[in-house]
């Protein structure tokens, strides 16, 4: 291996080091107690040595936000293409979500943030990733639901997206923000999906 690439090997990895770390003062401190400077002190960096691979704390964010993000996407792809009945897939794309959101709870309330453009001038500046984010996600649903038979369906592939969204966020809004204390399950939220867009 050339010395070019060796570096280029320790600078990969230097940068995920620094990504870890972001992730870990996310998960203690939340969003809004993450700093340069606690981020740096996790990674065992100065700060100076920091800015040399993330300009600022928002480019750090979106990074972090696109590397968890991509992986609910590609599993949620994975389930919604495999092959089964509808409401099989239904119910384990709900509980992916569930599950994922439930290990990234700071990551869900900075998206819900985001989307509704409120707080901090640093959540607005992350209103275009979320929005991206959002319409990823739009696209794979509808995909998901050309799938199948659309003479089922009293809507269309969109308003069924919005609809599964809106179901999945309202009880995560109220389990993590609102004190929702009854349990969740697939089954419930698809049952009240299903009774709404089945003909």
């Amino acid at each position: 291996m050339s010395i070019k690439d060796r570096k280029e090997r320790e600078k990969k990895q230097r940068r995920q080091d620094i990504l870890d770390a972001a992730l870990a003062v996310l998960n203690e401190e939340g969003f809004y107690g993450v700093s340069m400077d606690k981020i740096a002190e996790k990674a065992e960096l100065s700060k100076g040595a920091l800015y040399l691979y993330f300009e600022n704390k928002g480019e750090l964010f979106n990074e972090i936000f696109w590397m968890r993000m991509k992986n609910l996407l590609e599993t949620l792809e994975e389930i919604m293409c495999a092959p089964g009945e509808f409401e099989d897939i239904l119910k384990n794309v709900i509980q992916t979500s569930f599950d994922f959101y439930s290990r990234e709870v700071e990551l869900f309330r900075f998206i819900q943030q985001a989307l509704l453009a409120g707080g901090s001038e640093f959540i607005s500046e992350h209103l275009e990733t979320a929005l991206e984010f959002n319409k990823k996600a739009m696209e794979l649903g509808e995909k998901f639901y050309a799938r199948f038979d659309s003479k089922k369906f009293k809507y269309t592939h969109t308003d069924m997206n919005v609809i599964l969204s809106g179901l999945i966020k309202s009880f995560l809004v109220q389990r993590f923000i609102g004190g929702y204390n009854e349990e969740i399950t697939p089954e419930f939220i698809s049952d009240i999906f299903l009774r709404g867009v089945l003909k």
